[in-house]
């Protein structure tokens, strides 16, 4: 016996409008990393004084992982340090 699911069509709608409102704009995934590789040359400038840490900048996180969602709030940026 096949069991047969209703329309879905639907909530499937609902759902991509959800994903579409949810995803960050290509651009702004560039646009992060130019901002974390601008930190980075910044700090391993000639007069800076944590170049000789050597600090290793990069974008992390959901944004690495191509997984992040927008969000309403300014999200904070960390910099390790050896």
């Amino acid at each position: 016996m096949a069991f047969t699911l209703p329309n879905t069509r639907p909530l499937d709608d609902l759902l991509e409008d959800l994903v579409e409102e949810l995803q960050v704009p290509p651009g702004r995934y560039e646009q992060a990393e130019r901002s974390y590789k601008s930190l980075g040359e910044w700090l391993h400038r000639p007069e800076s004084t944590v170049r000789e840490s050597d600090p290793d900048v990069y974008v992390q996180g959901s944004f690495r992982l191509g997984t992040a969602i927008k969000r309403n709030r300014p999200v904070a940026t960390a910099v390790i340090l050896p």
